[in-house]
């Protein structure tokens, strides 16, 4: 349930304003195979790759889950806007990453230490997921939602950052 009611929102403003309605809506219009691709695409699903066994695997509904009036009435909607889904961390990060990156994905790497004049860690692999011009819009209303949206009042004077506020259960 939003805190606030919106009449009509952009797609933009959804993310702005963190509608729950308005992502649900949205999800619902993409339907459960076209979400489920796009979570996959960003490989929500999935270990970072980063070679630690300590890493638990995020955790996204199984494929039944989104099947039938079940997924639809509720599996598409809630994760939508970010229920049922649950990642470490590392793993928001890595999802992240295009969003803010012109569209590449970047693989994150662990690195014990970089000894002065080295090289670094090498240059980890990328790979396109999203349109540069797609990434750019959804950056811009990052920023928008520390700008004006959601978490307007969190930023400190001065700085201009992105981020996006979620909802939790209590």
């Amino acid at each position: 349930i939003d805190v606030h009611a919106f009449d009509r929102l952009p797609a933009r403003d959804v993310v702005v304003e963190s509608s729950n309605i308005g992502a649900a809506k949205i999800g619902l219009r993409l339907g459960p195979e076209l979400l489920q691709g796009w979570l996959n695409r960003f490989e929500l699903g999935s270990r970072t790759g980063i070679g630690s066994s300590a890493e638990v695997r995020a955790q996204i509904p199984s494929a039944e889950r989104w099947r039938g009036r079940e997924g639809t009435a509720w599996t598409v909607p809630s994760v939508s806007f970010g229920y049922q889904v649950a990642l470490t961390p590392l793993r928001l990060a890595a999802s992240f990453a295009p969003l803010v990156n012109g569209g590449w994905s970047v693989e994150p790497r662990a690195v014990e230490s970089v000894e002065d004049g080295a090289r670094g860690p090498g240059t980890a692999e990328r790979r396109r997921i999203l349109d540069p011009q797609v990434a750019m819009a959804v950056r811009q209303a990052l920023v928008d939602v520390c700008q004006r949206g959601t978490a307007a009042r969190i930023v400190p004077e001065g700085l201009t950052m992105g981020g996006k506020t979620g909802t939790a259960v209590r």
